[in-house]
């Protein structure tokens, strides 16, 4: 099982490797700057589980997930904003498995994470 992790805030994105590769290893993690990119990576790795923050430049995580989903609609999609107020619209609802509000701890996000890991393993 891999990961997709997208930010383009770039010490948040060094903070997610750092504790992805320890809690996932190296070789199941994948890291993006972007939605184009991390789009790039999807199409190669195929990630089981995505993480992206919610407003980046080129494509916005939302935009990356629709696209995502309409290819893999069973990649488990986490979004992590700092704009509470997205977390209203429905579309959230029926596209992401998972909101998390900024800020946010990272290890809520890694315990989610290993929580979802070992359920997907399950099935």
């Amino acid at each position: 099982m891999s990961f997709l992790f997208v930010d383009d805030e770039e010490d948040l994105l060094e903070i997610y490797e750092i504790e992805a590769e320890m809690a996932f290893g190296k070789e199941r993690c994948f890291f993006a700057k972007n939605g184009d990119e991390a789009l790039e990576i999807f199409y190669k790795e195929r990630p089981a589980i995505i993480i992206t923050d919610g407003r980046m430049p080129k494509m916005t995580g939302i935009e990356l997930c629709k696209k995502v989903k309409r290819i893999s609609p069973t990649t488990y999609l986490v979004l992590v904003t700092g704009n509470s107020g997205l977390k209203d619209e429905s579309v959230l609802e029926d596209l992401f498995d998972k909101v998390f509000d900024k800020p946010v701890a990272f290890s809520e996000i890694f315990n989610e994470l290993e929580s979802v890991t070992k359920s997907l393993q399950m099935t």
